[in-house]
């Protein structure tokens, strides 16, 4: 690559990281994780949509190996994960929001966030090719949208 341009390129590339990164952080909440001591972790997950999963991210380097209990509750619908910590204490676990609305996600200890999730229109078509022969293998294209498809 010629080097005239590589550092046009490489600020340009900085300069869209950062802003993901100062963008990113507002669409994601997160609680300290209490073992009943000492603050010490962190409950995240992101705000999103009703029947789509997403993930739910526990940081707690004081229990690093063992397992933290969630409990996710909407109104009167609660679902219950446990999250396995690695030896450094990170834990992921996915799950599925039932509904929309502000779910609250309580820990073992007394860590609490709440991530708010909306319901949201799709759209789905299905595209064949036209005058198919008889007895072949045809490629369907499905195209699935979603979002706010009126504005």
């Amino acid at each position: 690559m010629n080097p005239r341009l590589r550092w046009p390129i490489a600020t340009a590339a900085c300069a869209v990281l950062c802003g993901v990164a100062l963008i990113a952080p507002g669409h994601v909440v997160g609680a300290p994780l209490n073992d009943g001591l000492t603050q010490d972790g962190i409950i995240a997950t992101g705000n999103g949509t009703a029947g789509i999963p997403q993930s739910i991210d526990v940081i707690s380097p004081g229990q690093a190996g063992s397992s933290v209990n969630l409990s996710i509750a909407l109104g009167q619908a609660t679902q219950t994960q446990t999250v396995s910590l690695d030896r450094l204490g990170f834990g992921r676990v996915w799950w599925t929001p039932l509904a929309s609305g502000a779910w609250t996600i309580n820990s073992t200890g007394s860590a609490s966030v709440s991530a708010t999730t909306a319901a949201m229109p799709t759209v789905t078509q299905l595209a064949i090719p036209t005058n198919p022969t008889r007895m072949t293998t045809l490629p369907i294209i499905a195209t699935i949208e979603s979002g706010d498809l009126l504005g």
